[in-house]
C-alpha cells in the first residue's frame, strides 16, 4: 500500500512513511486525467487522479484544507475539506486544562480530514481558469503575519489599501481575503476592496457574500458587482 501512495504523492522533503491515505478507487476505464494538488505545512499532495472516485484523509494545518482539481492547462476546481481536531486529541486537550496554569503554552490541536468524492460531483463545482488564477496559496504561517499586520492598522483606509496592495502582490485564498476582510468594520469599504483587488470571475460565492454584508443593499451590490458561484 505505502508504494502505491508513493506513486501517487509527490510530498515535498518528507519520506513516504509519513504520507497521508490518499486513494483511488477504479470505477471506469473511460474517467479524464485530473491533477490534484495540495499545499500544507503537514504534508504536500501532487498526485494524478484517473478514476470517478477519489478519497483521502489525512492531517492538516488549519480548520480546513484545500484542494486543487487541474483539468489539463486550461480549468481547475477547488474543493474546501473540513478539518475537525482529531477525537483522541480533544480529549487529551480537555483533560490537560483541567490541570494547566492560567496564560500557560499550548500545543496547536492535531487536526484531520477525510473526504470521498466522485468524478460527477467534481464537475458539478465551478470552474476556473488556470491561466488568470495562482498556485500554490499563501502558507497559512504567513497569512497569520499579513493578518497581524492588517490587525494592528488603526485607520480603515490603512487597511484597504494594504490588503489591496498584498491582495495583488500574493496568491491569497478566498476564504484568506474572507478573514482579512473581517477586519474592515464598514462593508461600504469592505465592498471597495473586494471590487478593487479580489473581483475575480469565480472568486467568491454567494455564501461569502452573505457572510460578509449584512446590510441588505450593499449585499445586492456586492451580487452585481461578482460573478459568484
Amino acid at each position: 500500500m505505502k508504494a502505491m501512495l508513493c506513486l501517487l504523492l509527490l510530498h515535498l522533503g518528507s519520506a513516504c512513511g509519513a504520507v497521508s491515505d490518499s486513494l483511488l478507487v477504479a470505477d471506469s476505464l473511460s474517467a479524464p486525467s485530473v491533477r490534484v494538488r495540495s499545499v500544507d505545512a503537514m504534508v504536500q499532495i501532487d498526485s494524478l487522479w484517473t478514476d470517478t472516485i477519489w478519497s483521502w484523509s489525512g492531517p492538516c494545518e488549519n480548520n480546513s484544507r484545500l484542494f486543487r482539481f487541474e483539468f489539463g492547462d486550461s480549468l481547475y476546481r477547488s474543493v474546501s475539506v473540513p478539518c475537525p481536531v482529531a477525537v483522541g486529541h480533544a480529549i487529551q486537550m480537555a483533560a490537560a486544562s483541567l490541570y494547566a496554569e492560567p496564560g500557560s503554552d499550548h500545543a496547536p490541536p492535531q487536526r484531520e480530514g477525510d473526504i470521498r468524492l466522485s468524478l460527477n460531483e467534481l464537475l458539478k463545482i465551478h470552474s476556473q481558469s488556470i491561466q488568470e488564477g495562482c498556485y500554490p496559496p499563501l502558507p497559512q504561517s504567513e497569512f497569520q503575519l499579513l493578518f497581524d499586520e492588517l490587525n494592528a492598522a488603526i485607520f480603515e483606509s490603512d487597511k484597504c489599501a494594504l490588503l489591496s496592495t498584498r491582495g495583488q502582490q500574493l496568491c491569497l485564498t478566498s476564504h484568506q481575503v474572507k478573514e482579512a476582510l473581517l477586519l474592515i468594520p464598514s462593508e461600504d469599504k469592505r465592498l471597495q476592496t473586494m471590487q478593487d483587488a479580489f473581483a475575480k470571475p469565480g472568486f467568491w460565492s454567494r455564501e461569502d457574500l452573505e457572510s460578509l454584508f449584512q446590510l441588505r443593499y450593499i449585499f445586492e451590490q456586492a451580487l452585481e458587482s461578482f460573478e459568484t458561484f
